[in-house]
């Protein structure tokens, strides 16, 4: 396990490059749809190399689910002028999610945090990392449902790993 410092100082295993941060507008995605489909929370890195590893953190702001139905969430990414594509790592998880949750028998309201290692891009271009959202059985969920929440999203670059 390595230890990573905000200020670029030497770990164990690697050093930390830059650290990158995005907020989400207040304001909610509201989405009935049970493919994935964007919110605003977004980060945009420019890595310094194209072997280093980058780590992203998320911290969403209030998410919300009906009755008998749930959110899942999950991230996507685009390098240079691209299409956004979801993460890889997402397979086997419950519906293709890094965060989900599912309301039997009440509604419900929670925080959602996860975080994703991405060393697979290969590419000094911009990449951004975008937070998607949807649906599990199609009724109206919400991503930052109270009006005044803000998510926010970290993208830190390591080297040396």
């Amino acid at each position: 396990m390595a230890i990573y410092y905000g200020d670029g100082t030497n770990s164990s295993d690697g050093r930390t490059v830059q650290t990158i941060y995005g907020y989400g507008p207040t304001g909610e995605t509201s989405s009935s749809s049970t493919s994935y489909v964007g919110t605003a929370c977004s980060v945009d890195i420019t890595p310094k190399a194209s072997g280093n590893t980058i780590y992203i953190s998320v911290y969403g702001g209030t998410c919300y689910a009906p009755v008998n139905d749930g959110i899942s969430l999950t991230l996507y990414r685009k390098i240079g002028s691209g299409g956004y594509t979801a993460m890889n790592d997402t397979q086997g998880r419950p519906s293709q999610s890094f965060w989900r949750t599912f309301r039997n028998g009440a509604t419900g309201q929670m925080g959602c945090a996860f975080q994703v290692k991405d060393s697979d891009y290969n590419s000094t271009s911009t990449i951004t990392y975008k937070v998607y959202m949807k649906s599990i059985n199609g009724s109206t969920v919400q991503f930052n449902n109270h009006h005044r929440d803000a998510s926010s999203i970290q993208a830190k670059e390591v080297s040396g790993e």
